[in-house]
């Protein structure tokens, strides 16, 4: 996926658009330094004068590209104003961005929610079952599948999912409960490559921060790969209950 994106128009919350040109870096959740006009940044931002106000406020956007939109979540913007009386409008911080949505993650709902895991030299293959499946819930179902790849790490993609549309949060929740097993049995944290929420087939990629405790790399032994076995005995239902 191309990390940086061509933003083609914005808009607030409270509906009010504006065509600009903007790049969106996925990755890094930023807004590079473009260039628009006062008149229209006043416009936008419903400011007065320029020199009446030291800061632009932090705003939830929704941006537009060619082929797809963004939730953008706590903008934090900067500004600077050249000899020609534009100002280079960046953001610093982005909170989270969402693809394919409107709708901020609090207020979200799914059907299923993806979370990929690439897995370091250390984990052995073959100590991993290449597809695990059971019932969480009466309505909630678990599926874990080992995916090879030529030339690149084997990836670990566990994938919750609902009957009937949930609160994102939910599914999510289970999603770590999970991984936070595998970090047990594992030793290590382990690489999370993407994060994508799912309803009526509409896939909507999601990037934030991933907090300390859940990092690449972090060890819970002294030594670490496979414990045990990852398959249908260390792995369902029963462990929750």
């Amino acid at each position: 996926m191309n990390e940086e994106i061509k933003v083609i128009k914005i808009k607030k919350e409270d509906g009010k658009e504006l065509d600009v040109n903007w790049i969106l870096d996925l990755g890094k959740r930023c807004i590079k330094k473009p260039s628009i006009y006062r008149k229209v940044f006043f416009e936008l931002f419903n400011l007065k004068s320029f020199f009446s106000f030291s800061y632009i406020p932090d705003l939830n956007l929704i941006l537009y590209s060619d082929n797809c939109l963004y939730y953008c979540n706590n903008c934090i913007f900067g500004f600077n104003i050249n000899i020609n009386g534009e100002f280079s409008v960046f953001c610093n911080s982005i909170d989270y961005i969402i693809s394919n949505t409107s709708i901020n993650y609090e207020q979200l709902k799914i059907k299923q929610y993806e979370i990929n895991f690439e897995l370091p030299q250390c984990i052995k293959n073959n100590y991993i079952d290449f597809d695990i499946k059971f019932e969480y819930s009466k309505n909630i179902k678990f599926n874990l599948k080992k995916v090879y790849r030529t030339k690149l790490p084997c990836l670990l993609v566990l994938t919750i999912t609902s009957k009937k549309e949930v609160y994102a949060d939910k599914l999510v929740d289970i999603a770590y409960k999970i991984y936070e097993i595998l970090m047990i049995y594992f030793g290590v944290g382990l690489d999370i490559t993407n994060r994508i929420l799912i309803v009526d087939d509409i896939k909507m990629h999601f990037y934030a921060s991933i907090v300390d405790k859940y990092s690449c790399g972090i060890k819970n032994s002294v030594s670490f790969s496979n414990f045990v076995m990852i398959d249908e005995f260390s792995l369902n239902k029963e462990i929750w209950y």
